[in-house]
């Protein structure tokens, strides 16, 4: 009868550690698909900025010296405030672009947008522009009035070609682009 007890509770224990085991193993399966599902290879254009009215931002992306695609953009529609927002533009994971353009929205009465800071997010790898240097990476179109000293952009809304802000990206924004993806 005493050897029937031990056999049972050695078998109990046995039953135990491969339970364990197994739920062991398969939290490990668990982490690893976790791992490969939220691992990002989209490219981040992140702006830190102040936009005081509603608006909305695009991004448009491609190589540069080709043409500008209309469908290849990301839009990101803004409600104004006081207080630094972040803005995410997320280009699609399979487009690698070589160049930006930023376009700063399409309300006539916004007023001036100041940049705080912005980032090209890739993988691991982050390159960060402080507001100060904002225009070394994005030119301003006739449509915006820029303040290198404050980084505000106040869009134009009189001209006789229209009103359409555009910051176009820079040899500098194509050099840190490419530096990005090596």
């Amino acid at each position: 009868m005493k050897n029937f007890f031990k056999t049972i509770l050695f078998c109990f224990v046995l039953l135990v550690a491969i339970s364990c085991k197994k739920e062991e193993e398969q939290k490990d399966v668990e982490n690893v698909q976790a791992e490969i599902v939220e691992k990002d290879e989209s490219l981040h254009v992140i702006f830190d900025v102040i936009v005081p009215e509603d608006d909305n931002f695009q991004i448009y992306w491609f190589d540069n010296g080709a043409p500008i695609d209309p469908e290849h953009y990301v839009n990101i529609d803004i409600k104004g405030a006081p207080t630094a927002q972040t803005l995410d533009f997320k280009i699609p994971d399979d487009f690698i672009p070589t160049q930006l353009r930023f376009d700063i929205g399409s309300n006539k009465n916004q007023k001036e947008v100041k940049f705080l800071s912005c980032e090209f997010k890739y993988l691991d790898k982050v390159f960060k522009i402080q507001g100060s240097d904002f225009w070394m990476y994005f030119g301003n179109n006739a449509s915006i009035e820029y303040n290198k000293e404050e980084a505000t952009a106040k869009p134009i809304t009189n001209l006789p070609e229209g009103y359409d802000p555009i910051f176009g990206g820079t040899e500098n924004t194509v050099r840190e682009l490419e530096n990005l993806y090596k």
